[in-house]
């Protein structure tokens, strides 16, 4: 007997693993599939401090919800410290008592008095395929920030679901790093939802297979009270400017650590 027949099991190969399902992206997690928003300019400066600002840039208008594009700019900063911005907005679930300086918080005052932010503490993410009891903000996409040693400019996006009620969106923002305290600006809805009225499909965003669609997988977790597990069976989509401004937040807190390093 020959060790291949001793060991002529191990030669078979083993049973190709079930491909994951296919998730649609729910409603509520970001703009839809194969969709064309209406793009809104806005140019309203939400807040303003010492040193830095805060504006809405435009909004893109969907069929289910609205993405917002702000602008930010901070500058006098020490040198460790604006190497420390990018890393902070990872802060929004900590205590909101006790969130870091660099933190730019952003809020929505619906017209029926709901309130929603980018604090990750205020609400819970429903586990796929349900659907979270109230509105949901959240922060996708964004990036191309720059940096200049002592100031830090960047974009970033905020996704609101589902569309508001007719009335006027109360924003709020505040960036102690930049001296701004909370300030708050109105923006009227009618202009938003005339305009979501209008969006588009211009592909089907079903077609998983299709030339314009990307599906990756990735952990999602479930917010709770206690530590949150991971899923390691659960896939859902994920937008291309998602990961290229994960990507950048990640070279630029490399960029920190080297600078700490030295």
């Amino acid at each position: 007997m020959s060790f291949a027949d001793l060991f002529a099991g191990d030669l078979e190969p083993p049973a190709p693993p079930e491909p994951p399902a296919a998730h649609e992206r729910p409603a509520w997690l970001g703009p839809p599939d194969g969709e064309l928003g209406i793009a809104v300019p806005v140019g309203l400066v939400l807040g303003r401090g010492e040193h830095g600002v805060i504006a809405l840039s435009h909004a893109l208008a969907y069929s289910t919800g609205l993405s917002f594009d702000l602008v930010a700019h901070v500058d006098g900063l020490e040198r460790r410290q604006a190497g420390l911005i990018f890393h902070e907005q990872h802060a929004a679930n900590g205590d909101p008592a006790d969130l870091p300086d660099g933190f730019l918080r952003f809020g929505l005052e619906l017209p029926d008095g709901t309130r929603v932010s980018n604090l990750g503490g205020r609400h819970r993410w429903a586990s796929l395929g349900e659907e979270p009891a109230g509105p949901v903000l959240a922060q996708q996409g964004g990036g191309g920030g720059q940096s200049s040693g002592t100031s830090i400019s960047w974009s970033l996006g905020f996704w609101l679901w589902p569309l508001p009620a007719p009335g006027t969106l109360r924003l709020h923002c505040e960036w102690p790093a930049a001296g701004i305290a909370l300030s708050v600006a109105d923006l009227d809805a009618a202009t938003l939802l005339e305009a979501a009225s209008r969006a588009t499909r211009i592909w089907d965003g079903d077609d998983a297979g299709g030339p314009w669609t990307r599906r990756i997988s990735q952990h999602v977790m479930r917010a709770t009270e206690a530590p949150a597990e991971i899923d390691d069976t659960t896939s859902v989509p994920v937008a291309a400017g998602e990961l290229r401004a994960l990507q950048e937040t990640l070279q630029s807190a490399l960029r920190l650590l080297r600078r700490l390093e030295r």
